[in-house]
């Protein structure tokens, strides 16, 4: 029992990254309930054994770090993550209660020679609903331990890894496996570990229970291959890493280049991959998909020692997808220019980026884009930087288009612009497409100002404004309509009508519609606008707050 849980620990806190936001949840099944609490107090003490040996390594490289006076570095951080997710990580018992269970289990003793206490778990299992807990891949309780309860017609998706210590046979078998093999959040499949050496029955529950639908139906074929041999796996595994060699190849580039070269050169490398790559968005997520494949086979596989072999190999692809991901996955719209400096000056980060929300605001204003129009001149990587600045663009579109739902041509403008980058193109024709970006950039500069040549006080009043307005109107109507539109504003300024009272209250959505229609009947000028377009217009308006709410950000319109 010592070297199960010994290799139960040692196996499973390197699998903290099974499933790509740390959820990854472990099911030990053991031979009897008695067993269950003696395996729970052996896998607590050496994962907190397991904790204290990492705690101090990580502290000690944190102190030097600190003492240089230097930040983390991102292998550094990541190392942190995983000792503060086997901190948190919790290991519950879950058995059926009996009638005199706490006698029963003191007649035994754990591995400190101490009576063994069912009561401290019975209360867990009373007062939490721990399976409500195991389901949900955020929550920390990501061990249970069982020896009957949820084998059967029990579904967790972030189920990633089944340790079998308890003969089974049969059903009882085919049953258990299945918890695993639940696929989800990235989960290519469930890695079963056996300890009793179940293969045999494993295969005679297959051929019994798992028959579906008979041959020539196309249902129910190919279930002898359920449970593999985990060679099979690490086989599909090198196939994933070698279709991504293939299609990089298939581009004209070669990755053992990359996997060859040193330093400097390794980032140069990454570098010219990334602008080949960045050619057209059919070529990047083509990519993104094989890698992300790559990705999910191999977190489905740690720590297996096979994966060592083709460290090489993953860590390029990798490195190529982190960089091409780099753009994406930018905390401020702000840093846009320092990012292109970097890529001229081959400062390339092979890290993985840690993927956090945009940011509500996205702020081209401040970056100088005449220098960036003469570093775009200099650089050889010139897919690269427009690859990036598009990406920025359309955030900022996104932002712009949620604000003012009237801005359609600016973004038909710009798919215009995509649709050009993504055909075919020489030198020439990127040129064209970066002068065309700028000059994009530019009308959008222009578009968030025209709130104060409109002579209103900001976008939101804008907004109601577009909705508002008609091509038809005098000078006279449409300075009339600019009041309709403030005074409304004012008017829903009301706490009552907050974001999200209005969706989540049909009485609320009820109020706020009577109140526009009121509004825009009273106030719209009359020879300019009908009933019909009147009730039209009201609807615009509502249905524009009601998915964008005003306001910068806030959860109240004001």
């Amino acid at each position: 029992m010592d070297k199960v849980a010994e290799n139960f620990v040692d196996h499973f806190h390197q699998r903290w990254r099974v499933l790509g936001n740390g959820g990854g949840k472990a099911l030990m099944v053991c031979l009897d309930k008695i067993t269950c609490v003696k395996m729970h107090d052996l896998i607590v003490s050496k994962w907190q054994d397991k904790v204290a040996e990492l705690e101090a390594s990580v502290a000690a490289e944190e102190a030097l770090f600190a003492a240089k006076g230097k930040a983390p570095s991102g292998l550094l951080k990541q190392r942190r993550e995983h000792v503060e997710w086997m901190k948190a990580t919790e290991c519950c018992v879950v058995v059926s209660q009996e009638q005199g269970e706490v006698a029963d289990f003191a007649k035994w003793k754990n591995f400190r020679d101490e009576p063994l206490d069912i009561t401290p778990h019975r209360e867990k299992m009373v007062k939490r609903d721990l399976e409500k807990e195991f389901k949900k891949a955020e929550r920390p309780f990501r061990i249970a331990i069982v020896c009957a309860m949820w084998l059967t017609g029990f579904d967790v998706k972030c189920l990633a890894t089944l340790y079998l210590d308890k003969p089974m046979q049969g059903h009882t078998l085919m049953q258990a496996i299945a918890r695993v093999n639940r696929v989800g959040g990235g989960k290519k499949h469930g890695l079963i570990i056996d300890y009793n050496g179940m293969i045999k029955s494993l295969r005679r529950a297959l051929a019994t229970f798992a028959q579906g639908d008979r041959a020539g139906t196309g249902k129910g074929e190919g279930e002898q291959d359920t449970v593999r041999d985990d060679a099979e796996a690490l086989a599909e595994y090198a196939n994933s890493l070698k279709a991504a060699g293939d299609f990089l190849t298939g581009l004209g580039y070669d990755l053992d280049a990359l996997i060859a070269a040193k330093g400097f050169d390794k980032q140069q490398q990454i570098l010219v991959a990334v602008n080949i790559l960045c050619d057209s968005d059919e070529r990047r997520k083509t990519y993104q998909v094989i890698v992300e494949d790559v990705q999910a086979r191999h977190r489905g596989l740690f720590p297996h020692p096979g994966l060592f072999d083709f460290d090489a190999e993953e860590s390029a692809v990798t490195a190529i997808y982190n960089k091409l991901q780099g753009a994406r996955v930018s905390l401020d719209v702000s840093s846009l220019l320092q990012d292109l400096y970097d890529v001229v000056d081959i400062a390339v980060s092979t890290e993985t980026p840690m993927v956090k929300e945009p940011t509500a605001k996205y702020d081209l204003s401040n970056i100088d884009f005449t220098r960036l129009r003469a570093e775009f001149d200099k650089t050889p990587f010139k897919n690269v930087v427009a690859m990036n600045l598009m990406e920025k663009i359309e955030e900022r579109l996104a932002a712009m288009m949620k604000r003012n739902p009237t801005r359609v041509d600016l973004y038909e403008r710009y798919q215009e612009i995509v649709q050009e980058y993504n055909k075919d193109k020489d030198a020439a024709e990127i040129q064209k497409v970066m002068d065309d970006l700028f000059a994009f950039n530019d009308t959008c500069s222009d578009e968030e100002k025209r709130y104060l040549r409109e002579g209103l006080e900001n976008e939101d009043e804008l907004a109601v404004f577009d909705l508002l307005q008609k091509e038809s109107l005098t000078k006279t109507e449409r300075e009339a309509i600019k009041t309709v539109a403030k005074d409304l504003l004012g008017k829903l300024s009301d706490q009552r009508f907050a974001l999200d009272r209005l969706r989540t209250m049909a009485t609320v959505q009820a109020q706020m519609k009577a109140e526009i229609i009121k509004h825009l009947f009273a106030n719209l000028p009359s020879p300019a606008y009908d009933p019909d377009e009147i009730n039209l217009k009201a609807g615009a308006v509502f249905a524009h707050i009601y998915s964008a709410g005003l306001g910068s950000g806030a959860q109240v319109i004001h």
